[in-house]
């Protein structure tokens, strides 16, 4: 080789060594923690599913596509989730998860499941499209509210009667502060705000869902009339 040639060589290989060290010093410093420190449990419902499982409530539980994961993982199999990021089932099923999430007519494809248990989030971060079905939850006298700790969780009327219900406004209540908190971590997320001043609504807390009503509106006029029928005009 060329002296040139066999210098570039010699100082390339020093610095992949260098790098070498560097990764093995980062390595060594930021070593991974323990088994089961660390978990970030913001987002998942951890205390709905430990309801469930802890109340053996009945089977099918039905869940939205957020949770089917996480639920995966907690429950273990034991009651299985109703659909989760793999998309089990094929077109036709999540054709019908589609259909459940518009909340209209729903009983009917519950039934074709044998649906009796409601584990649901109250909102999706990115978008409105869950809020069709958790009202028809909340709304419907076919269902009891029985959890509403970090997610909402209903047994159908007449289903597993030793576990007492809550009063629906605990269930708004559970969905205007998740409202509250989409709003101040993603302020693009126009359906937050919405959401948060229907829930204050219908939980009987006048002041909270005069200000978010009057946020939401200031923030993000453009879905004013589409959420006026829910809240009124002011």
């Amino acid at each position: 080789a060329r002296p040139g040639q066999a210098g570039a060589g010699r100082a390339g290989l020093a610095v992949a060594a260098a790098a070498a060290a560097a990764v093995a010093a980062i390595a060594v410093a930021d070593r991974d923690p323990p088994w089961g420190v660390g978990v970030v449990w913001d987002g998942v419902p951890r205390e709905a599913a430990r309801f469930v499982a802890d109340h053996h409530l009945p089977p099918t539980v039905y869940n939205d596509f957020d949770t089917g994961s996480y639920l995966n993982w907690a429950w273990a199999g034991a009651p299985p989730t109703f659909q989760d990021g793999r998309a089990l089932g094929g077109v036709a099923f999540v054709r019908d998860c589609d259909r459940i999430l518009r909340g209209r007519g729903i009983e009917p494809l519950l039934a074709r499941y044998r649906v009796q248990t409601v584990l649901t989030s109250t909102l999706f971060p990115s978008s409105g499209r869950i809020f069709p079905s958790v009202w028809h939850w909340m709304t419907s006298p076919a269902w009891r509210l029985v959890d509403a700790s970090d997610a909402l969780v209903f047994v159908r009327a007449g289903a597993a009667p030793g576990v007492p219900g809550l009063p629906r406004r605990l269930g708004w209540r559970r969905i205007a502060l998740d409202g509250e908190a989409v709003a101040a971590s993603r302020p693009a997320a126009a359906h937050a705000a919405y959401t948060a001043a229907v829930a204050w609504t219908l939980a009987g807390d006048t002041e909270r869902a005069r200000l978010w009503r009057r946020r939401a509106r200031e923030r993000h006029p453009e879905l004013a009339a589409a959420y006026a029928p829910l809240l009124g005009a002011e």
